[in-house]
């Protein structure tokens, strides 16, 4: 494992951000768009992590999604102790969207004060938006995955979470790369029951496809490989941002879902408008076309 970074320092500058959007998941492919923002005259290293995390079981959705936030150790550490005074402000002991959605648990008392629950959410996405750096994901719709032949879905691992921690890895072993020439970026990923060992096994194999040359970008001396420097598998309770990677998951899951009902989608979310203001990268696979297409990493793994 890479030495532990140093906290002195300057911060990274961040540039303007710039809004990325899911594509139709009716149309022709899979539409990524990533924010190519320039960053290498940045010389101290700041350690980088991603916390990843999944929205659904796949026996249970019509889509998956995995989405990852990114942030260097310093901001993660203003992250917490800022969303950790907020929930404490508000008598919760975490965000989970799932209970919030639906007024379960800890936040079943709120039910019906849309007052309170906006405010809450609003706190928590302006410490989100101040302090994470970018925001990766992918979503997978299960009905297309099931719809390809055993060749075509043994490229994708037999399994619709493959592709999007693919994505979730090698968009952050990039954006380390914008941070200056020796970035790494540590992966977490919420220790549940099938997602950490389908992760851990991923992240082993794309390190090694990532490692080819002829996956180098131009003027980089070094691989994606190399950006990527370790997956740690921790509990959500031990791990606060956790959470902020739960609710992105949560809106791109969600956002699928709309998108995929066509003339008749809903309105944009206002967390999902807020989280793809931000500098990130979403994959949508929603064809049977986009899935067959994704990345050249498919056969080398």
């Amino acid at each position: 494992m890479t030495a532990a970074a140093t906290e002195s320092g300057p911060t990274a500058t961040r540039a303007p951000n710039r809004v990325c959007s899911l594509s139709n998941l009716c149309g022709p492919s899979c539409v990524a768009t990533m924010w190519s923002t320039s960053l290498r005259e940045q010389k101290v290293m700041l350690m980088l992590r991603a916390y990843v995390d999944e929205s659904c079981k796949v026996e249970e959705h019509d889509f998956v999604a995995v989405a990852g936030t990114m942030a260097s150790l310093k901001s993660w550490q203003d992250f917490e102790s800022r969303w950790t005074a907020i929930l404490k402000h508000f008598g919760v002991s975490a965000l989970h969207m799932r209970n919030f959605a639906h007024s379960r648990g800890e936040f079943s008392p709120w039910l019906g004060d849309e007052q309170k629950r906006q405010d809450f959410l609003g706190r928590l996405m302006r410490v989100a938006l101040e302090t994470v750096d970018s925001v990766v994901g992918a979503v997978v719709d299960v009905r297309v995955f099931r719809s390809l032949d055993d060749a075509e879905r043994a490229v994708h691992g037999n399994d619709p979470y493959w592709p999007c921690l693919q994505d979730c890895f090698s968009i952050a072993g990039n954006r380390a790369i914008d941070f200056g020439p020796d970035e790494v970026v540590e992966i977490f990923v919420e220790a549940q029951p099938g997602l950490a060992a389908k992760a851990t096994d991923l992240f082993d194999r794309c390190k090694i496809a990532l490692a080819d040359p002829a996956m180098r970008l131009d003027g980089d001396p070094g691989a994606i490989a190399e950006r990527l420097d370790s997956i740690t598998v921790r509990s959500k309770s031990g791990a606060v941002p956790f959470q902020v990677a739960d609710w992105l998951a949560y809106e791109i899951t969600k956002e699928a879902g709309s998108l995929a009902m066509g003339p008749q989608r809903r309105p944009r979310r206002w967390p999902f408008d807020q989280f793809m203001s931000h500098r990130g990268h979403i994959a949508v696979y929603g064809t049977k076309e986009s899935l067959l297409r994704k990345s050249p990493l498919g056969d080398r793994l």
